[in-house]
């Protein structure tokens, strides 16, 4: 994989992503790969701009030399695992009767990761959406709204 070090200090270091835009799932599956990397302490990655901002301890080129070394065959393999193992994680999580997507947040949350942009645009979008139908909307109109979305929710 072509990268290209956009800034550097002591310890940590931001990579550019060459070539093609991965995708956000891509992105997901590289932050799996490098955090085996011994040596990595932490790693962020930042989907919309295309970049990797990495904390480690030891040599530099041989970090970059695992980067190099990650081939769009690896980084294949590597969503199908985790798609994979979400399904998994999935699984037992409906035997347990614990919604996924909150276990999933735990899971971010330990990891230290942060919510991806395109969630957080389409959280946005949503807060905007109702938002808006509670200020333009007569009274009985939205208490029917909301009392909708509420069974809709239930039926979940």
């Amino acid at each position: 994989m072509k990268c290209k070090v956009v800034h550097e200090t002591g310890g940590s270091l931001r990579v550019k992503i060459l070539g093609r835009q991965l995708s956000y799932k891509e992105y997901e599956a590289l932050h799996g790969l490098l955090e085996k990397t011994k040596g990595v302490q932490r790693i962020r990655t930042y989907w919309a701009t295309g970049s990797i901002a990495l904390n480690f301890r030891g040599d530099r080129e041989r970090l970059l030399a695992t980067i190099r070394g990650i081939s769009e065959e690896d980084l294949a393999a590597a969503v199908v695992e985790n798609r994979r193992a979400l399904a998994e994680l999935g699984k037992k999580e409906i035997e347990q009767n614990t919604p996924v997507d909150f276990v999933d947040l735990k899971k971010l949350k330990k990891q230290g990761k942060k919510m991806s942009s395109l969630w957080k645009r389409r959280l946005n979008r949503r807060i905007l959406i109702e938002a808006a139908a509670d200020m333009i909307l007569p009274a009985p109109v939205q208490v029917a709204y909301h009392a909708y979305q509420m069974l809709v929710l239930q039926s979940l």
